[in-house]
């Protein structure tokens, strides 16, 4: 989210670490820090966005440091898999990876595992409910924290079933960019886009 938090998560993630070697910890902190300054927060995303222009974001979704609290155990029937546990706590766990476009007051989050509702109508969902989308609130709401308005926010995409979301998002962001230099042919359809609220 910001320069805070994104030095908390890696020292948690850190932390959670169970490593007795000194000098692989030392090499081991030094790599984390080298990680850190490569990774943009939210805050620092939207620094140079515009009203006026198409603004595409590639958001990386970090597992929960906490077991219980991550998909694969509370949504993927993982709970009692004691391979994945160690994963996870080895820094083995995927992320997820999805992309948002921003234009003319309007957010599109292109996700690979996003699921529809079962069912169609009633009450809006709120984004930050959505699996893996903190982040992507997070985002919009550094944009909305630079006076920039966002009125409408859609959800859509699905069909990742093998792991590729990043690929995926990036795909579909490449068609947004062609297609605004003309060639339609290259936009990823989207079936059905959800509108949510913040």
């Amino acid at each position: 989210m910001d320069a805070v938090h994104r030095g908390n998560i890696m020292a948690q993630a850190y932390n959670a670490l169970d490593n007795d070697e000194q000098e692989e910890e030392h090499d081991e902190k030094e790599t984390w820090r080298a990680e850190m300054q490569l990774w943009g927060t939210c805050q620092e995303a939207v620094f140079t966005c515009k009203a006026t222009a198409i603004n595409l974001f590639l958001v990386a979704s970090h597992p929960n440091l906490v077991w219980e609290n991550t998909w694969a155990y509370r949504f993927g029937g993982q709970e009692n898999d004691a391979q994945a546990k160690k994963e996870h706590y080895d820094r083995l766990a995927d992320w997820h990876a999805y992309a948002i476009k921003i234009q003319d007051r309007q957010a599109w989050i292109y996700d690979g595992g996003y699921m529809a509702p079962s069912q169609q109508g009633g009450v809006r969902r709120r984004l930050h409910q959505l699996p893996f989308m903190k982040r992507a609130w997070d985002l919009i709401r550094a944009y909305k924290g630079r006076n920039l308005r966002v009125d409408q926010i859609f959800v859509g995409g699905g069909g990742n079933d093998n792991n590729v979301c990043q690929d995926m998002a990036c795909h579909w962001m490449r068609g947004e960019v062609m297609s605004y230099m003309g060639r339609i042919d290259s936009a990823v359809p989207v079936e059905n886009w959800e509108e949510v609220t913040l």
